[in-house]
């Protein structure tokens, strides 16, 4: 399969080559470990760093902002994992899971997301991202913020998001045509404005619509389509009344077996047919996701608002 490259960027050497990236890590690895965690803070993408220093008895996990490739571990076996159900068959022989009480008793609280760093399960939690593990010795260790927060005007703020994020733009449009989500949120209005800016904006747009709740998101995102004389669509399922809205939508039809497979892997589901809409949408007829659009999601408003307590 075609290496995936691009699922790394730094804006640091603007560059989405993975030796590169991995060999200026090393480097600032040797240096001192917080080298290296500002060498990270520089990196956009999905990843997972597994490393060791000279300096270190042992290695230790980190991965990216987002905490898009999960990490989980078992407090009482020291097992670590990407996949809360990969613990419970390999370790423990697919054992009946033990729900926690919070998951059980208070499922309004997660509805939208996890409780912290609580999994639904006793004894495994989530790594969050501001946070490294020791592999040997389960140690969790806090690696940011490392500073004390600097208050920053909206205008520098505004300048330092658009500044790396328009390098992203520019380091991923050399090699990969790219697909972006626009809704009527923060983060897609953001993430529109900086790409579109950057001209020629050969991009491909697209929401979607699986229930009414999403209404409101198709029709402002075709409106600013519309209006900025983007690609764009609107992702509907075959079953949808909203065909006769919008123009050239696409029509997803789903496959059950896949997303009865995906279901069974994950205990908590944004939404399972969405990633078979995409799926059926940006991978070419031949099965092969190496030659798909790369899509880009951001979530700014997200990370921004929680890192930060009140002082």
């Amino acid at each position: 399969m075609k290496e995936r490259t691009s699922l790394l960027t730094t804006t640091e050497h603007k560059t989405d080559n993975v030796p590169s990236v991995v060999d200026n890590l090393l480097k600032k690895l040797e240096e001192t470990e917080n080298c290296f965690h500002e060498a990270v803070d520089s990196i956009s993408g999905r990843f997972i760093l597994i490393y060791k220093s000279s300096r270190d008895p042992g290695a230790s996990i980190i991965h990216d902002a987002t905490g898009m490739f999960k990490i989980l571990y078992d407090e009482k076996c020291g097992a670590i994992s990407s996949n809360i159900f990969l613990i419970n068959k390999f370790i423990y022989g697919n054992r009946e899971a033990e729900f926690r009480s919070e998951y059980i008793e208070h499922k309004e609280l997660w509805k939208f997301g996890v409780l912290g760093n609580y999994t639904p399960i006793e004894n495994v939690k989530f790594l969050t991202p501001n946070q490294k593990i020791q592999i040997c010795t389960q140690k969790i260790t806090r690696i940011f913020p490392r500073s004390k927060k600097q208050n920053k005007s909206s205008e520098e703020v505004a300048e330092l998001v658009i500044e790396n994020f328009s390098d992203q733009v520019d380091i991923l449009r050399r090699r990969h045509s790219l697909v972006h989500s626009l809704t009527a949120g923060m983060d897609s209005r953001v993430s529109f404005a900086i790409t579109n800016a950057k001209k020629p904006n050969q991009d491909k747009y697209f929401t979607y619509l699986f229930n009414d709740s999403h209404k409101v998101d198709a029709c402002l995102a075709s409106k600013m389509a519309d209006a900025f004389e983007i690609k764009h669509q609107v992702i509907l399922p075959d079953n949808s009344n909203h065909k006769k809205i919008f123009s050239n939508p696409y029509i997803y039809k789903q496959d059950k077996y896949f997303t009865e497979s995906l279901s069974s892997w994950c205990w908590y589901n944004h939404s399972s047919k969405l990633v078979d809409a995409y799926k059926q949408m940006f991978v070419s007829g031949d099965g092969n996701a190496s030659s798909a659009p790369l899509h880009i999601r951001s979530n700014l408003f997200e990370i921004g608002r929680v890192f930060w307590g009140k002082e």
